[in-house]
């Protein structure tokens, strides 16, 4: 569900963040901080889509793309062309969003 690969600049490249899109396509929470080679999410839903998993269309997204090359433009861009999978897509781009990629779980008490 989530992915960590912030801060991994000299790794991180818009054709990895394409695989890693098509490797693990269910991650909900990704966090590319400090990678200024990314600049746009598109590959990464190519990815996901190539994968050929299923995918639920209206699944909350969160990336934590501080430092990344990423720009409101290029999330817009990105929500133009994936409509539906980045639907709900939050791109957090400055140092507020503090515990919206904490995903809870509510535990079921059995009766």
């Amino acid at each position: 569900e989530r992915l960590a690969v912030h801060f991994c600049e000299t790794a991180m490249s818009m054709a990895t963040l394409a695989q890693l899109g098509r490797a693990v396509p269910h991650v909900h929470s990704l966090d590319i901080r400090g990678n200024s080679s990314i600049s746009h999410l598109s590959g990464w839903f190519d990815g996901r889509i190539a994968s050929e998993a299923t995918i639920p269309e209206e699944e909350d997204i969160i990336v934590l793309g501080r430092y990344s090359g990423i720009t409101k433009t290029s999330i817009e861009d990105t929500k133009r062309v994936h409509t539906q999978l980045a639907k709900n897509l939050t791109v957090i781009l400055d140092g507020k969003g503090t515990g919206l990629a904490i995903r809870r779980f509510a535990k079921l008490e059995k009766s």
